[in-house]
């Protein structure tokens, strides 16, 4: 039987084990073809372009294509094939400080999209161009990787640094909500998101779930390497990990300028009027 035939059964309702396994095999070839060691990391196009002008430029969205790419990479045993990833992002980081000292932020941070030249800048529309949280969600994949290798070189001389620039950036980067003295991010989009807001549709808030998650879980993921890395054993370095926890992760439950569900509006002096104004700001500067 012909591949298209081995499919048609399956949606008739047959069983093909074999086809699947294939089929899962088919995805762990996709990445060994396109992240070897030494080169660039996976694309959007992998290496089978066939145009001048790709499509999206056959560039690296990090706002969730490229980490997409490397999701299978350590559960499927491809651990290695991660070294273009890292390799990438630790070279973004130029650019990065960059960007984060225009923000006025210590770190380095990473805006939706770059490509082979390896730049950092805010770019684009409004509802993904307002977003700098591509290197914090990146660096989710450093302790992944430590996880599965038990790699104490790459934490200590490539993970953890990134890790922990990426972790300043978003420490300058974070406000307290005036109304609930959570620490929020913002103004930024959910990326290539838009909600409607007393009836108008926007896309700029302050608190949006993405960017509270990706933050949670890089600062936890800090003191995961912090800890991985010894620390935590001495007076002075269990101090730093108490207040770290208490100051920074357990503010991180702020609310966007939506109604929540119990009803609440964040105060924010950026809220609903300034969003508007900011948004349409943007768009014209575009």
């Amino acid at each position: 039987m012909t591949a298209a035939e081995r499919l048609q059964a399956l949606r008739d309702g047959g069983a093909d084990p074999d086809l699947i396994e294939t089929y899962f095999q088919f995805g762990r070839y996709l990445l060994i073809g396109s992240s070897r060691p030494g080169s660039l990391p996976a694309n959007l196009q992998g290496l089978w372009n066939d145009s001048l002008e790709a499509p999206w430029n056959a560039d690296y969205h990090i706002n969730l294509n490229l980490q997409m790419n490397y999701w299978p990479a350590e559960v499927t045993g491809l651990s290695e094939l991660t070294e273009p990833f890292f390799h990438f992002i630790n070279e973004l980081r130029r650019d990065g400080r960059d960007l984060a000292r225009k923000l006025g932020c210590r770190g380095f941070a990473v805006s939706h999209t770059t490509d082979a030249w390896q730049w950092a800048a805010l770019i684009g529309s409004p509802g993904y161009r307002m977003w700098p949280l591509g290197a914090a969600w990146s660096m989710a994949h450093a302790m992944e990787h430590h996880r599965f290798t038990g790699d104490e070189a790459f934490l200590r001389e490539t993970g953890y640094p990134m890790l922990r620039e990426s972790a300043e950036f978003l420490l300058d980067w974070l406000v307290r909500d005036p109304a609930t003295g959570k620490l929020v991010s913002g103004p930024t989009t959910s990326p290539e998101n838009s909600y409607l807001c007393e009836g108008q549709r926007l896309t700029l808030a302050m608190g949006n779930a993405m960017d509270q998650m990706i933050i949670w879980e890089n600062f936890s993921k800090v003191l995961e390497g912090r800890l991985s890395r010894g620390g935590g054993h001495t007076g002075w370095s269990r101090a730093w990990i108490i207040n770290f926890y208490a100051v920074t992760i357990q503010s991180l439950l702020g609310r966007s300028c939506q109604v929540a569900a119990g009803g609440h509006r964040a105060s924010f002096p950026t809220a609903i009027g300034e969003i508007r104004r900011l948004d349409g700001k943007l768009r014209l500067a575009e």
